[in-house]
């Protein structure tokens, strides 16, 4: 089973026009899926682009930092993306 295989929708800023961490690309996800947007769970490795971006657009955010590189930030973290199949009530 492959990555893509595995996602209901895979968003790329290239295709809807807006790059992380504006709120339009998160929001264009949340009405692609027809989800709302704090019922969606955003898994990013940059700390600006992915975890801040995805929280100010109302999304339920997790920063996988798998070197360590935000140990100084105060938001949930993963080292790796197994860590997921774990996860509850996030």
């Amino acid at each position: 089973m492959s990555i893509p295989n595995c996602f209901e929708a895979i968003i790329a800023s290239g295709d809807v026009g807006y790059e992380k961490p504006s709120p339009e690309i998160f929001r264009k996800a949340s009405k692609l899926l027809n989800i709302p947007a704090s019922y969606i769970l955003h898994v990013g490795d940059k700390y600006g682009e992915d975890y801040v971006g995805a929280y100010n657009a109302g999304l339920k955010a997790l920063l996988l930092d798998r070197k360590g590189l935000y140990k100084d930030k105060q938001c949930p973290k993963i080292t790796t993306l197994t860590e997921l199949i774990n996860l509850k009530n996030f």
